[in-house]
Protein backbone atom coordinates (compact mmCIF):
# COMPACT_ATOMS: atom_id res chain seq x y z
CA UNK A 1 0.00 0.00 0.00
CA UNK A 2 1.05 3.49 -0.68
CA UNK A 3 1.08 6.02 2.32
CA UNK A 4 -1.08 8.89 1.80
CA UNK A 5 0.73 11.12 4.75
CA UNK A 6 -1.50 13.33 6.92
CA UNK A 7 -4.26 13.27 4.83
CA UNK A 8 -7.05 14.48 6.94
CA UNK A 9 -10.09 15.25 4.14
CA UNK A 10 -11.09 13.39 1.11
CA UNK A 11 -13.70 14.65 -1.77
CA UNK A 12 -14.85 12.79 -4.60
CA UNK A 13 -18.47 14.75 -5.11
CA UNK A 14 -19.74 14.32 -8.54
CA UNK A 15 -17.22 12.29 -9.94
CA UNK A 16 -19.74 9.34 -11.23
CA UNK A 17 -17.98 7.11 -8.98
CA UNK A 18 -19.41 3.84 -9.19
CA UNK A 19 -17.09 1.26 -6.73
CA UNK A 20 -14.75 2.77 -4.17
CA UNK A 21 -10.75 1.85 -5.17
CA UNK A 22 -9.44 4.15 -2.40
CA UNK A 23 -8.45 1.72 0.05
CA UNK A 24 -4.78 0.94 -2.22
CA UNK A 25 -3.71 4.35 -0.14
CA UNK A 26 -3.26 4.10 3.63
CA UNK A 27 -5.56 6.60 4.72
CA UNK A 28 -5.27 6.06 8.53
CA UNK A 29 -5.76 9.81 9.42
CA UNK A 30 -8.90 10.18 7.17
CA UNK A 31 -11.24 12.64 9.01
CA UNK A 32 -13.55 13.83 6.25
CA UNK A 33 -14.69 11.10 3.83
CA UNK A 34 -17.37 12.94 1.06
CA UNK A 35 -18.23 10.79 -1.96
CA UNK A 36 -21.65 12.13 -2.11
CA UNK A 37 -23.51 12.17 -5.19
CA UNK A 38 -21.83 9.56 -7.12
CA UNK A 39 -23.53 5.76 -8.54
CA UNK A 40 -21.48 4.14 -5.46
CA UNK A 41 -23.14 0.78 -5.32
CA UNK A 42 -20.83 -0.85 -3.00
CA UNK A 43 -19.29 0.22 0.43
CA UNK A 44 -16.01 -1.71 1.15
CA UNK A 45 -15.79 -3.25 4.40
CA UNK A 46 -12.27 -1.55 4.29
CA UNK A 47 -13.70 1.65 5.53
CA UNK A 48 -14.04 -0.10 8.70
CA UNK A 49 -10.37 0.31 9.54
CA UNK A 50 -10.32 3.96 9.24
CA UNK A 51 -10.68 4.48 12.58
CA UNK A 52 -10.05 8.26 12.70
CA UNK A 53 -13.37 9.20 10.24
CA UNK A 54 -15.12 11.84 12.15
CA UNK A 55 -17.29 12.79 9.28
CA UNK A 56 -18.87 10.33 6.11
CA UNK A 57 -20.32 11.37 3.26
CA UNK A 58 -22.04 8.82 1.06
CA UNK A 59 -25.09 10.96 0.20
CA UNK A 60 -26.80 10.45 -3.51
CA UNK A 61 -25.36 7.38 -4.63
CA UNK A 62 -27.04 3.79 -4.87
CA UNK A 63 -25.98 1.90 -1.68
CA UNK A 64 -28.41 -0.86 -0.75
CA UNK A 65 -25.91 -2.05 2.52
CA UNK A 66 -23.29 -0.92 4.75
CA UNK A 67 -20.29 -3.50 5.90
CA UNK A 68 -20.60 -4.21 10.21
CA UNK A 69 -17.36 -3.17 10.28
CA UNK A 70 -18.75 0.29 10.35
CA UNK A 71 -19.29 0.18 13.84
CA UNK A 72 -15.78 0.04 14.64
CA UNK A 73 -15.76 4.06 13.83
CA UNK A 74 -15.80 5.45 17.32
CA UNK A 75 -15.15 8.88 16.48
CA UNK A 76 -17.81 9.19 14.08
CA UNK A 77 -20.37 11.91 14.57
CA UNK A 78 -21.90 12.80 11.29
CA UNK A 79 -22.65 10.16 8.76
CA UNK A 80 -25.11 11.24 5.90
CA UNK A 81 -26.87 8.04 3.76
CA UNK A 82 -29.92 10.22 2.64
CA UNK A 83 -30.85 9.28 -1.09
CA UNK A 84 -29.14 5.85 -1.56
CA UNK A 85 -31.83 2.13 -1.43
CA UNK A 86 -31.14 1.29 2.10
CA UNK A 87 -33.54 -0.41 3.85
CA UNK A 88 -31.42 -1.67 7.07
CA UNK A 89 -28.38 -0.64 8.92
CA UNK A 90 -26.06 -2.82 11.38
CA UNK A 91 -27.74 -2.33 14.46
CA UNK A 92 -24.46 -1.36 16.05
CA UNK A 93 -24.10 2.11 13.82
CA UNK A 94 -27.10 3.11 14.92
CA UNK A 95 -25.89 3.12 18.58
CA UNK A 96 -23.01 5.25 17.89
CA UNK A 97 -23.40 8.89 19.29
CA UNK A 98 -23.85 10.45 16.15
CA UNK A 99 -24.37 14.67 16.33
CA UNK A 100 -25.72 14.42 12.73
CA UNK A 101 -27.62 10.91 10.90
CA UNK A 102 -29.47 11.37 7.85
CA UNK A 103 -31.23 8.64 6.48
CA UNK A 104 -34.13 10.12 4.56
CA UNK A 105 -35.35 9.44 1.23
CA UNK A 106 -34.60 5.60 1.65
CA UNK A 107 -36.73 2.65 1.33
Amino acid sequence: KQDVPMCFMLYAVRFILVFITLFSFSLHSLEVLNLGDNHIETVPAELGSLSNLVSINLACNRIRSLPRTMIRLRKLRSLSLHNNRLATLPPELVSIKHEELSLRNNP
